[in-house]
């Protein structure tokens, strides 16, 4: 079994600071799409979460992933308000819409979850997961939501 490292818990100031570093990632995430269109951007955009991630919780590396992911998604995904619909039924593509950004944004907790167990292992070489698992969360929410992205 792999070994935690021993990581004391923050308070105060220091906590807050970690979870302002991990929210920059929503800025950063949300720049990288349209309709900013800063692809470059993207290439950078989850290391402030995954440097915040080994300083959280297991259930506060969950809602940091989520806090992260819920105003990206509803930001990046605002096309969905520009499909035309018969008169009356507006409010099903803003249902359509609120679920699938919010599915998606809890894949980035349990992503935040998994990854945040990897970066705290003493060993060194489970860092070298974590984009198989990041990337694996990111292929199975395309399949367990109607989302279009590929």
């Amino acid at each position: 079994m792999l070994k935690a490292r021993e990581i004391e818990p923050l308070k105060s100031w220091p906590r807050l600071k970690v979870w302002l570093i991990g929210m920059l990632s929503t800025v950063l995430l949300t720049l990288s799409q349209p309709p900013f269109n800063v692809p470059l951007v993207g290439l950078i955009a989850l290391l402030p979460l995954f440097v915040a991630l080994p300083r959280m919780s297991a259930g506060g590396a969950w809602l940091l992933g989520f806090a992260v992911g819920i105003p990206y998604y509803w930001i990046d995904q605002w096309w969905l308000g520009q499909m035309v619909t018969e008169a009356g039924n507006e409010w099903i593509i803003f249902s359509m819409f609120a679920f699938v950004a919010t599915a998606q944004a809890c894949f980035y907790g349990f992503a935040s979850q998994q990854v945040r167990w990897l970066l705290t292992r003493a060993a060194a070489w489970p860092m070298w997961l974590v984009p198989l698992v990041w990337l694996g969360f990111e292929f199975a929410h395309e399949f367990n939501t109607p989302a279009p992205y590929p």
